[in-house]
Parts: C-alpha cells; structure tokens; sequence
C-alpha cells in the first residue's frame, strides 16, 4: 500500500509540474511563443532566461532576445536599468508602468521601477521621494500638486500611479487646438524623422547584402520594428538599441550606418 500511494504521488507531482512548464512561456524578440520550463537567471549586466522543453530541450536567451516572459501567470519584461538589462514584474500598466526588480545581491524583487511609455524610466527612491516623483509627473498638474503638497505619500505610489495615468488619458482625448500659424522653429522637426527613416533604411539594404550571416533574419525583423516606431514618431526601447547593438557592433561592415542609426535613434 505504502509503494502504491508513493506512486501515485509521484504521479500527482509530475502532472504538476508539466502543468505548471505548460502555463510558463517565452517570447522571442522576433514574436515567436515557447512554452516550457522558464529559469530567470541573473547575472553579469545581462539577464538570461532558460526555457526547458522536455528532458534533452533547454535554451538559455539573454534580455535582449526576449520581448517578454510569464511566469507563474506573472508577466517579467526586460527593462534597462543603469548599465543593465535586467527582467523586471510588470505589476501595474499604464502609460506609466510599476515594475518590481531584484537589486544587487538580493533573491527578492523588492525594488520599484517606473518606466513611461515614452521611455523615461525612475526608481522609486527611499530618499527624496517627493522631490523626484514630482518631478517625474510634472505633466500632470494636478498630481504634482498633490505630491507637492504631502496629498499624497510614498505609501500611495499606486494611487499617484492611477491618478497620473488618469490624467494622461484625459489629456489624450482632449482635442488639441491647432496654431493658425505654424512656426518656423518647428519646420525642421520632419527633416529629423526623415533622416531616421533613411539611415534605417540604409542599415537594413546593408544587413541585406551580408554573407553567412547567421541571424539576419532576427536583426531585419528588429530593424523593421524599429523602423516602424521611427515612422510613428514613438520612443525606440532602451533595450532595442541594445539589441541592435549585440547583433551588430562586432561587424565592421556595418559599424557606419550602425552608429549613426543608434545616434540618431537616442537624438544626439
């Protein structure tokens, strides 16, 4: 009796976890969904995920490769963070997200991230927290105030995160009055977009004519993803340039159009 109720044990556990690998998935930069086993290991300036599909199948793809990993029904996308690349819990979405990350040396992902559509990103600090934050929502007038004025603490960061995000859609759909006269400042603004638009286009007919090449497909994909932000005048991700980069800076045949895309791409 004692070895037949080990076994069916041993049987629950393992329906268990292939029901659990089942649920966990990894997408590719390129858009491409593997489900299996996810391992988030961090390390280094570049964290890498490990996807175990059966006993023989495991692939390890670092920050820049993935778009985003679920885990335990949790979504973790790669955020830059200083000099790194690191996976960070998506806990709360809006044009301003909240993420939760690991800092160094620590297991635990105690640490509060804020990063805006438009790219600017913030950790929510222990010191100065009313100076910074402020600082960072400066566009919503009204949560400013309240931040400002103590209305709203460091124990209500998700409030001030759903009041801001509030504020910015309100704006959104609010109709903006257009100038009657255009000034000549800003005649220049679509010449920069068009210089974008081409130094892409460049880098990609380059990448094109490339050789033996063994992951053109994943850059051309990339650059194409780019492209399209840059066309819609939206902010490239950090961790896109970076990827960018990884595929391309050892490639002397590149190296030109490549650092005037990236330059270009961060507006220097």
């Amino acid at each position: 009796m004692k070895k037949r109720a080990f076994l069916v044990t041993l049987i629950i556990v393992a329906c268990s976890t292939f029901i659990f690998a089942q649920s966990d998935y990894v997408v590719t930069s390129k858009g491409d969904t593997l489900r299996g086993e996810v391992r988030i290991l961090t390390y280094d300036l570049l964290d890498r995920v490990q996807l175990v599909a059966g006993k023989k199948n495991k692939t390890t793809y670092t920050a820049v490769q993935v778009r985003a990993i679920s885990v335990n029904n949790e979504v973790y996308i790669p955020q830059r963070y200083t000099n790194s690349i690191r996976f960070m819990k998506l806990v709360k979405s809006g044009y301003v997200s909240l993420y939760l990350f690991r800092p160094a040396n620590q297991m635990t992902y105690d640490g509060r991230y804020l990063v805006k559509m438009d790219g600017q990103s913030l950790e929510v600090p222990n010191i100065g927290f009313k100076k910074l934050i402020s600082n960072y929502i400066e566009d919503c007038p009204e949560v400013y105030t309240k931040v400002k004025n103590e209305q709203l603490k460091r124990g209500d960061l998700d409030k001030i995160i759903d009041e801001y995000n509030t504020c910015i859609a309100t704006k959104s759909k609010t109709p903006q009055p257009v100038p009657a006269v255009v000034a000549t400042e800003t005649v220049p603004a679509p010449a920069l977009i068009s210089d974008k638009t081409e130094a892409i286009k460049n880098l990609q007919t380059k990448v094109v004519s490339l050789e033996n090449m063994a992951d053109k497909k994943d850059v051309l994909d990339l650059l194409t993803d780019i492209a399209d932000k840059a066309a819609k005048e939206k902010a490239i991700p950090n961790y896109q340039l970076e990827a960018l980069k990884g595929y391309l800076s050892s490639n002397e045949a590149v190296s030109a159009e490549l650092e005037k895309v990236i330059t270009l791409l961060k507006g220097n």
